[in-house]
């Protein structure tokens, strides 16, 4: 997803997080036998967006 769809890392992670909760439900079900994110952490980076002002804010 990084380097085909050009997304940032903290993107990726929300779409994983939700493909976790997916494959929660399948196990659930008995859809699936096996947690393949057994091992597997999701890890947020933080970031600094600022604050808006009125010289960045573009105006008609």
């Amino acid at each position: 997803m990084k380097s085909v769809r050009k997304v940032q890392h903290n993107t990726v992670m929300s779409i994983i997080k939700k493909l976790k909760r997916v494959i929660h439900l399948a196990l659930a079900n008995g859809w699936i036998e096996k947690n393949p994110f057994v091992n597997y952490s999701i890890k947020v980076r933080e970031t600094n967006r600022g604050f808006l002002t009125r010289t960045r804010v573009a105006c008609n």
